[in-house]
């Protein structure tokens, strides 16, 4: 019978010896598969704002851009830190055009922070000799895509010409570009633009 006990008792140990190590190799599991979405999460973050950001490279956003619904020209500059400027070209350059203005300045005191998705939190055109300001701060989001995927512009044509809506933008023949272009787009997205600045030159 005592035998008897100890065999029961060892079997016993044993058996509590095993449980242990398969809770112990579980528990290893879970901490294992919890590390690894945590780096999938953090790896898949660091791709997001990385490949943000390379959408987003100030070379690429600065330029000359054809503004569509005023039919003249605004040069935009952005350092790498991602600091805003906005100015008229200098008359006596090709790209100057009667009406746009002179000696005025968006600087980047006047614009809102630029997201990594490219948007332009706020931009206020209420500077000293800028004609025809909007009455209040507007947004605006750099974009690469075609021109007629944005339903202010497909929405502009000879008829519309001189509205409000879409002043000449109906009549302006960068509207017409093919192909994917770098624009300024002033709303939130393709659907909502009031306005929308093409980028003629680097």
């Amino acid at each position: 019978m005592a035998r008897f006990a100890s065999v029961a008792a060892l079997l016993l140990l044993t058996l509590s010896v095993a449980i242990a190590v398969v809770d112990t190799e579980e528990e290893e599991d879970d901490e294992a598969f919890c590390a690894l979405q945590t780096k999938q999460r953090q790896t898949k973050q660091r791709v997001q704002t990385t490949g943000s950001r390379e959408n987003c490279n100030p070379a690429e956003l600065t330029g000359v851009y054809n503004d569509l619904h005023d039919n003249n020209n605004k040069i935009v500059s952005v350092t790498s830190q991602f600091a805003m400027t906005i100015s008229p070209p200098a008359p006596g350059s090709p790209y100057y055009v009667e009406g746009v203005g002179q000696d005025w300045v968006v600087t980047p005191a006047d614009v809102g922070p630029i997201t990594s998705n490219c948007v332009v939190t706020s931009i206020d055109f209420n500077v000293p000799n800028k004609p025809s300001p909007p009455d209040q701060n507007v947004t605006a989001r750099f974009m690469f895509t075609g021109l007629m995927d944005v339903s202010w512009i497909a929405g502009c044509n000879a008829s519309t010409v001189g509205s409000d809506t879409c002043g000449q933008c109906g009549a302006d023949p960068v509207r017409n570009l093919k192909g994917p272009q770098q624009i300024l787009l002033f709303g939130t997205n393709l659907a909502d633009a009031g306005n929308v600045w093409v980028k003629i030159a680097s």
